[in-house]
């Protein structure tokens, strides 16, 4: 995954939002990406703030 696992799980999903048609529940990207929900949320809380993400 290299040094940095933040910012690879960020890539992940701003790549899989990216791919989907409209609005994606944060749950189903947690499974969809198998990444832990505390994970998911966290960094997208982040990316809410900074402008990447709407909630």
């Amino acid at each position: 995954m290299g040094p940095s696992p933040a910012a690879h799980h960020t890539l992940r999903i701003l790549g899989y939002l990216a791919a989907q048609r409209g609005p994606v529940p944060a749950a189903t990207v947690t499974a969809a990406l198998e990444l832990p929900r505390s994970t998911v949320y966290r960094l997208l809380g982040v990316m809410e703030q900074h402008g990447f993400v709407i909630h």
